[in-house]
Formats: structure tokens, C-alpha cells, sequence
């Protein structure tokens, strides 16, 4: 796993950038400092202070935050008012609450309706050229 020392809070914190995809019996631990690698050898005196990278979480005890980081999966912990948002129910399944039920044949219109409008471009009887808008045609309805 690879770790940095952050300053952000006043004290020195112990943040994890990297972890392995895989679990190993045996975990190589490497300081991250101005893009150099150093080995860890006690990482229980690395730093006092340990925080979760996935839910910020602070150790002062490195067993429990390893302990932490191998089950963090970080759900969302926030709650918004009026709870999270869900998709709001089709009409079909509003009537059927209401005890009206839609056979799925029914439910849409086979075809498609197509609309075409014709107009053309009207180059006289411009509105006046502003120092931001240039009128160059007026789009004019024909049928």
C-alpha cells in the first residue's frame, strides 16, 4: 500500500493513496514524498494519526485502521431531505395503485407522428442592426 503525510488539518495524518486489488498474507508499505518511494518498516511508527481515504475516517491506532481499510466501501452517508431520489412511477403504475389496470398492448401507440413544416428565409423588412446582433433573414411559416 502506498501512503503520504498530509498537513491539512494542523497535524500530520497518514492518508492512503494506493491499495492493492489483491489481498496478500505479507503487505509491502511505501512512503510516498515529492514522487520518491521509501520503505516502511514499523508502520505503527510511521504516524500517530491515521485517516481513510475512501470516508476520512481518523485511527490514532494503526491496527484499527488497517483493520478498517480492508472492509471500507464507503457508502454515501448523506441524507437529503426528503430521502434519496428514486424514478418516479409511470402513469400505468399510478392507475394500477388506483386499482385501474392498462393491458401492456394498450399502453403505446404503435406509429409515430410526423410533423413537417415548411418556411423560408425573408431577407426584406429587417429589424434594425444593433452593435451586437446582425439581422442577415427572418425565418417566415410558408404552409
Amino acid at each position: 500500500m502506498v501512503y503520504e503525510l498530509s498537513n491539512e488539518t494542523g497535524s500530520v495524518v497518514a492518508r492512503l493513496i494506493q491499495r492493492s486489488l489483491e489481498i496478500y498474507a505479507k503487505t509491502v508499505n511505501l512512503n510516498l514524498y515529492n514522487g520518491h518511494f521509501s520503505y516502511i518498516f514499523d508502520f505503527s511508527k510511521y504516524d500517530h494519526s491515521y485517516a481513510c481515504l475512501r470516508c476520512s475516517k481518523m485511527w490514532n491506532d494503526s491496527w484499527a485502521y488497517h483493520h478498517h481499510v480492508k472492509s471500507c466501501t464507503f457508502d454515501v452517508r448523506y441524507r437529503y431531505p426528503g430521502g434519496i431520489y428514486q424514478n418516479p412511477k409511470a402513469i400505468f403504475d399510478k392507475l394500477y395503485a388506483h386499482g385501474v389496470k392498462i393491458p401492456a398492448h394498450d399502453r403505446f401507440y404503435p406509429y409515430r407522428s410526423t410533423f413537417d413544416y415548411e418556411s423560408f428565409m425573408d431577407k426584406s423588412n429587417l429589424p434594425q442592426n444593433t452593435d451586437k446582433t446582425t439581422w442577415l433573414a427572418l425565418h417566415r411559416p410558408l404552409s
